[in-house]
């Protein structure tokens, strides 16, 4: 899949709030991030999300939690795998979180 940062990396700046909460719940659940940290910066994006009327039932935050995560025009990147693809996942995981940061 073309596009995203070099070596075939999703962008993950063009994820919803809620998507990028599931994806967060999908790596802390997976162990691509550790947990305290990871799970109070998921916490408060879920708050944040679940204040403007959505939550675990938006579609986005479906998406992410099983490990797909929405890069934008209406295109997905799948979480997980082994090898390289794990490795991957791992970067996109930390991504992800930098990026639930900024949204908070």
């Amino acid at each position: 899949m073309p596009g995203g940062l070099g070596g075939g990396m999703p962008s993950v700046s063009q994820a919803s709030p809620s998507n990028t909460a599931g994806v967060l719940q999908y790596c802390i659940q997976n162990k691509y991030v550790s947990g305290g940290g990871a799970s109070s910066v998921k916490d408060s994006l879920m708050s944040k999300v679940t204040g403007s009327g959505q939550g675990t039932n938006d579609s986005g935050y479906k998406a992410g939690s099983s490990g797909l995560l929405q890069t934008g025009n209406g295109q997905n990147y799948s979480l997980g795998g082994d090898g390289v693809k794990a490795q991957v996942t791992q970067k996109v995981c930390d991504q992800v979180l930098q990026h639930a940061k900024s949204l908070l």
